[in-house]
């Protein structure tokens, strides 16, 4: 059986270290093997996660940063930008319109004309960011989207990749399943993806047999990470990084049997 995979990663930001993308994923790059990287347009620093015990400050934005309630356009970090354009024009990566500044939940909510705002303006700054990116595909912060905002972001003309529950249960006849590409009668594409398999919060051992189980059962597979999981909180290198380069090393040994995209890419060749 072969797979097809779509390696997407969350929340770079002007607070991302080309170093720290390229750790994580530079390997693949090497290799040819593309990215679908999601990106933050102006990341407020003082972004809480009310789901979390205590509701402590999203953990995207570093230590130094947090509490300030500011926002900071990834146009101010001019080596990052450098290096999303290199990548985009090797035909290595797609950058994904990521929210506008990560409040949370920041989609959840059923003004339209607010939606289309942040769209407009985080397309803007990302395209001032990687001028020659194409921004098709949208991710919502915290993978959650209002109905309406749902709605909107397919009729402006994305590309959306989101866990099953942000489908409006009367988009589709059938159950959505966890790991899916489905044509919306907009004209656009739905990508759902269930879970985050890296997650700080469980044992990388476990990490990795649960990728070998998805890797095993799955024709069709969407791997969701945040790239600061792998250095969690900014302390240096984590655990969980082991990890992901056992699967790495099982990827590049595998490629045959592989079939390395992005959101767009799929588009192309379906």
């Amino acid at each position: 059986m072969q797979t097809t995979l779509i390696i997407r990663d969350d929340d770079t930001s002007f607070f991302t270290s080309p170093d720290l993308l390229n750790r994580v994923y530079g390997r693949l790059l090497s290799e040819g093997i593309p990215i679908s990287l999601s990106v933050i347009p102006a990341h407020n620093a003082n972004v809480r996660v009310a789901h979390r015990p205590g509701s402590p400050f999203d953990p995207s934005i570093p230590p130094s940063y947090r509490g300030r309630n500011q926002d900071y356009p990834v146009t101010q970090n001019q080596a990052l930008c450098d290096f999303l354009q290199d990548k985009v024009q090797e035909g290595l990566l797609e950058v994904c319109l990521h929210g506008f500044n990560h409040a949370y939940m920041e989609f959840d909510m059923s003004d339209t004309e607010r939606v289309e705002q942040k769209l407009r303006e985080g397309r803007t700054i990302l395209s001032e960011a990687v001028p020659e990116a194409p921004i098709e595909t949208f991710i919502a912060p915290y993978d959650k989207l209002s109905p309406e905002a749902f709605e909107t972001v397919l009729k402006v003309g994305y590309h959306l990749s989101t866990r099953p529950e942000s489908v409006p249960p009367d988009t589709f006849p059938q159950p959505i399943p966890d790991y899916a590409h489905l044509a919306h009668p907009y004209g656009r594409s739905i990508f759902t993806c269930e879970e985050y398999i890296f997650t700080h919060r469980d044992e990388p051992a476990d990490c990795l047999a649960r990728i070998k189980e998805r890797l095993a059962a799955q024709d069709f597979l969407i791997i969701t990470n945040h790239y600061w999981s792998f250095f969690y909180d900014w302390k240096g290198p984590h655990p969980l990084l082991d990890a992901w380069d056992q699967l790495v090393d099982e990827l590049l040994s595998n490629q045959q049997n592989i079939r390395f995209t992005t959101f767009q890419q799929y588009q192309v060749s379906s």
